[in-house]
């Protein structure tokens, strides 16, 4: 099979941006799983890529940038988020300024994070 890939948005320099001090959302990408298991990247506007059968066509989609500044989010609505699968406990901290201990937010620590006394 001939696979032809177009998109925009995959180029890691020029990620989506955020708005309002959102932060950028992630560039996508394509690969190009081979039979030996082996992950060949293609770009973004690629012409005529030959694939054998059984080779595969891996897409990642671009995802949006972030609305609003992420330290400002409800923090149960970052819970919410990390019980759901949406967030990891670092991305949580790290973004967010959201402490989760267990199933639940751990307020000291976020108001630490956030910076609120």
């Amino acid at each position: 099979a001939i696979v032809t890939t177009e998109s925009e948005r995959h180029n890691p320099v020029d990620p989506p941006p955020g708005l309002y001090g959102g932060t950028p959302g992630h560039p996508g990408a394509f690969y190009k799983i081979h039979l030996d298991g082996t992950r060949e990247k293609l770009y973004s506007k690629n012409n005529a890529v030959t694939f054998k059968k059984g080779e595969r066509l891996e897409i990642w989609g671009v995802t949006s940038g972030g609305y609003g500044e992420p330290k400002q989010r409800d923090p149960e609505r970052v819970l919410n988020d990390y019980l759901d699968g949406l967030i990891s406990l670092e991305q949580a901290r790290d973004i967010y300024g959201v402490a989760i201990e267990g199933k639940t937010i751990d307020w000291e620590a976020t108001r630490r994070l956030r910076g609120i006394a």
